[in-house]
């Protein structure tokens, strides 16, 4: 299956000590302190090394970098294969489930999207332009489709 989008690494780069095989890098800053899902998100970092930079998964070395705990805080994870493509599956599936969410013809149903009640996060939201145009007034479905489907000019 195709997969498309974006990837911002910290740093990466390509390693050769002696007559070993290269390695690439990957280095993540970390401000926050270490939890289960980073793996996750460094395997996907992996994930696309692979498509974009040809890298082979043997090759790869994961670094997290806990910033707030200074420079021995760096750790070198290994990758495999089978870590990737079971990344890649996981990926898969959480995307298949946000499309039944926002595909047509199943419009969003509104109840999932509630208006925050707390909206000092509001300026970072991307349907904030829907709350905006419906006056942050609970409109029915067919309200929330014109919003979100009339000319954003008018």
């Amino acid at each position: 299956q195709s997969m498309e989008g974006i990837v911002v690494y910290d740093l990466y780069l390509y390693w050769k000590k002696g007559t070993s095989d290269e390695k690439l890098i990957i280095f993540d800053w970390k401000t926050g302190s270490e939890h289960s899902r980073i793996g996750k998100q460094l395997f996907a970092y992996a994930l696309a090394a692979m498509t974009l930079l040809s890298a082979k998964p043997e090759s790869i070395i994961l670094s997290p970098f806990y910033v707030a705990e200074g420079p021995t805080s760096y750790k070198k994870i290994s990758t495999s294969l089978d870590e990737i493509e079971q990344t890649k599956k996981e990926i898969i599936l959480a995307l298949q489930e946000m499309k039944k969410l926002h595909s047509e013809p199943h419009f969003p149903d509104p109840i999932l999207f509630p208006y925050a009640k707390e909206r000092k996060n509001c300026g970072t939201c991307p349907f904030q332009e829907v709350c905006h145009r419906a006056n942050y007034q609970e409109k029915s479905r067919p309200e929330l489709i014109e919003l979100c489907t009339t000319d954003k000019s008018a």
